[in-house]
């Protein structure tokens, strides 16, 4: 037999980590730790999620966020109802989504800031969660819009230098968001430039600034800085009136931007929508990080609380694109 000893401090640490550990529960135990949420008579099979948005092609859209807002909300919040509900997608344009709205063709829409707006306003919609995009590696939750040109266009240094000249833009709506910029240097929109010219096409766009068949062009924040790594565009751009000292979350904004900061896409729930869909689909895309299958897919970095859509709101009005009625 072997000589009897009291219990070390050693002994006393390892029966406490013991003592403490919760007691084990199966599978099944573990799974049926919630209840399901019986369904209500307004509650429907399928909810539809729509992109209205300029940054997703349908197929984009479809092929990018397929699996986050078909598969993993049908399979992690479809099942949290009794009987499940299910998710599908689809998209609209900017010109079509009012009377898509108005046929409920959606239930759930990912928005750009100016239509969250519209939908706030015409329908009573709620935004539920704000997009955190990745753009060149940095997660951000605000975006930008700039007015650049040839980097020897030296007549061109401020925005007021566009008078009477020719600006392009990927759609109106990202040209009347930069109203208040504009505003601010004392040229009007419509007033003062001699023409404007659209295309959706990036490379239409850049081509017409290198050929000066534009003076200039608006875009994203990140398009100027993204350009600048690639070889044959290096160098060949300037920014102009770039605002200083711009911060998202406490941190310089990475790009340079001509326009204030407005809120990323929200994902927006139309107000037939019952709260407890909204409040199940907001916890489950919150949970989603950075490195998940679901955001690696979309090219996003995840998803936050919605952040306020107000300062969207005062420059689309001050533009005349939203009415006070």
């Amino acid at each position: 037999m072997g000589t009897a000893r009291l219990p070390s401090r050693v002994d006393f640490a390892c029966l406490l980590v013991v003592l403490c550990l919760p007691p084990h529960a199966g599978g099944d135990a573990a799974q049926s730790s919630w209840t399901p949420i019986n369904r209500t008579s307004t509650m429907q099979d399928i909810y539809r999620i729509h992109a209205v948005s300029r940054n997703f092609l349908p197929s984009t859209f479809l092929t990018s966020f397929g699996p986050m807002f078909e598969t993993y909300l049908t399979n992690e919040v479809g099942q949290r109802f009794h009987p499940p509900i299910s998710f599908a997608i689809g998209t609209d344009t900017v010109s079509s989504f009012f009377s898509s709205a108005d046929a409920k063709a959606f239930d759930l829409a990912l928005a750009m800031p100016f239509v969250t707006n519209c939908l706030e306003e015409e329908y009573g919609a709620l935004p539920l969660l704000t997009m955190r995009d990745l753009k060149m590696g940095h997660e951000l939750n605000r975006i930008g819009s700039v007015v650049f040109t040839r980097t020897d266009r030296f007549d061109m240094i401020n925005l007021i230098d566009l008078k009477d000249k020719v600006v392009a833009a990927p759609s109106m709506i990202i040209l009347q968001g930069m109203h208040r910029a504009f505003e601010d240097a004392g040229l009007s929109i419509f007033g003062d430039l001699r023409a404007i010219f659209l295309s959706p096409n990036q490379d239409i766009l850049l081509s017409a600034v290198l050929t000066n068949e534009v003076d200039a062009a608006c875009a994203p924040a990140d398009v100027v800085d993204e350009l600048m790594r690639v070889s044959l565009y290096r160098g060949l751009f300037k920014v102009i009136d770039p605002l200083p000292g711009l911060l998202v979350e406490g941190e310089p904004f990475p790009f340079q931007s001509t326009s204030e900061l407005l809120p990323e896409h929200a994902l927006v729930a139309m107000p037939h929508v019952d709260y407890r869909v909204r409040r199940e689909v907001a916890a489950a895309l919150q949970s989603l990080d950075r490195g998940s299958p679901e955001c690696v897919s979309a090219g996003i970095a995840g998803w936050q609380n919605a952040l306020s859509y107000a300062s969207a709101r005062v420059v689309y009005r001050s533009a005349g694109l939203l009415r006070y009625d």
